[in-house]
């Protein structure tokens, strides 16, 4: 794994579309694997400009909880 560090989360978020991008542009029918919550948001808002009306030929299962967690658990997303 390599990590990456940005200057700020504008940035990181953009490189994180443009990767998400260059994968489907790559891989149309891609199997993606995303996360939820307020911090990917703005990755969100960039792919659907990117994007448009274009038909979804790719899937997305999205992180929103994890099995057997209590919602009082602080790494709950409900928490």
């Amino acid at each position: 794994m390599k990590i990456l560090i940005f200057p700020d989360a504008a940035t990181a978020s953009a490189e994180t579309a443009r990767r998400i991008l260059a994968t489907l542009a790559a891989q149309p029918c891609a199997v993606l694997g995303l996360a939820t919550g307020g911090t990917m948001k703005p990755v969100y808002e960039a792919l659907r400009t990117a994007l448009g009306q274009s038909p979804a030929t790719f899937t997305s299962f999205n992180l929103d909880e994890y099995v057997g967690l209590p919602s009082t658990h602080p790494q709950s997303y409900a928490y």
